[in-house]
């Protein structure tokens, strides 16, 4: 499945900006992918959650993409679960785990 990259910039408290990327999926979730820790889940960009105290500030996409198989996208689905609880994941993806 073909994800559209988009950047996700947030500011701190001393005006320090920070940007990363998030995938939106065909369907409209966005996934941030965890690095160290498993990704988060949220029904869209919109909702993506700014880390700590910041706040985000821009939400923009890129011209660019990244391909997920059904496989992966089912493992970071439960592995977000797993850390973050089933509420954590949006309804139109619960169905990744059974």
């Amino acid at each position: 499945m073909e994800f559209k990259i988009w950047e996700i910039t947030t500011e701190d408290e001393n005006g320090d900006q920070n940007t990363w990327e998030v995938y939106e999926s065909p369907t409209g979730q966005a996934v941030d992918p965890g690095g160290l820790h498993a990704d988060q889940w949220y029904e869209s960009t919109d909702d993506v959650e700014a880390y700590g105290l910041n706040v985000v500030v821009k939400t923009e996409p890129t011209d660019r993409t990244t391909v997920w198989s059904e496989e992966e996208i089912k493992k970071s689905v439960q592995d977000s679960a797993r850390s973050y609880g089933a509420e954590a994941i949006p309804e139109t993806l619960k169905h990744w785990l059974s």
